[in-house]
């Protein structure tokens, strides 16, 4: 019995970690890009021309919104977000702050904190979490083989 459990608790420490460093690797990573987009994006309103919309397997309904909006030097653009989300339900006509970039419109974000931010910020929050919980495991593993090498 005491093998089982010994097992355990090394392959939960295992996952944990693993899991903690993809979340955390993932979210800092997307932070960081977000960052680095955000440095260079400019700022503008669009208008939602069309939406597009499909069903996952989960039967939810995802949208992706495309906009047009006109440049600082007056010429039209017409973008869309790379994602589709169930929060981009916009109707068409509807105004949406966005940030594009310059050199590449074709890459732009919806202007929300939560959108640009607060998914890779709960990532990273979630990974921390991994990461200390395997700590946790790994100390109580290591602190019972003491006391069993210490009897």
């Amino acid at each position: 019995m005491a093998q089982k459990s010994k097992m355990d608790d090394r392959f939960a420490a295992l996952l944990a970690l693993l899991m903690g460093i993809g979340l955390f690797g993932a979210g800092a990573w997307n932070l960081k890009s977000n960052y680095d987009f955000a440095h260079h994006a400019v700022a503008a309103v669009g208008t939602v021309i069309s939406v597009d919309s499909f069903r996952d397997s989960k039967n939810t309904e995802k949208f992706r919104p495309t906009f047009s909006l006109i440049d600082p030097s007056g010429a039209q653009i017409t973008t869309r977000t790379s994602l589709y989300a169930p929060g981009y339900d916009y109707a068409v006509g509807e105004q949406v702050d966005i940030l594009y970039n310059p050199d590449d419109p074709g890459e732009m974000r919806i202007d929300s904190w939560l959108y640009q931010w607060g998914v890779w910020i709960v990532m990273l929050i979630v990974g921390t979490s991994g990461l200390v919980f395997s700590v946790v495991i790994l100390r109580h593993y290591l602190k019972t083989q003491a006391r069993r090498g210490a009897a």
